[in-house]
């Protein structure tokens, strides 16, 4: 899996300039708790509250990909046809019968 995973990667984007999206979140994340919760420290302890801000940057990255997958399957659902692909220039076939070109005689 890992032999064509890299190359593909690399050709899908090439000529677009990488953005962590989901590192910029958890880092937003984070860094808002933190300044949000700086008066517990004196309370739980940095270390305690350090702990809680990462969790807290985990849980928001994950439900944005949460979301960002959601919404990608709406759109293929949406965009995506249902059921088999059909030639318009052939006929459509009733289960069981045969076209007349293809029929044989009975002996």
């Amino acid at each position: 899996m890992g032999r064509w995973k890299r190359p593909g990667q690399r050709a899908g984007g090439r000529g677009i300039h990488p953005r962590p999206l989901l590192n910029t979140i958890f880092a937003a994340a984070v860094a808002s708790y933190t300044t949000a919760h700086l008066a517990s420290v004196r309370l739980i302890g940095r270390q305690a509250l350090t702990g809680q801000a990462l969790v807290h940057g985990y849980d928001t990255a994950f439900w944005w990909t949460a979301g960002i997958f959601a919404g990608g399957a709406v759109i293929g659902a949406t965009l995506l046809r249902r059921g088999p692909l059909v030639h318009k220039s052939m006929p459509s076939q009733v289960h069981g019968e045969v076209p007349a070109t293809q029929a044989r005689p009975l002996p």
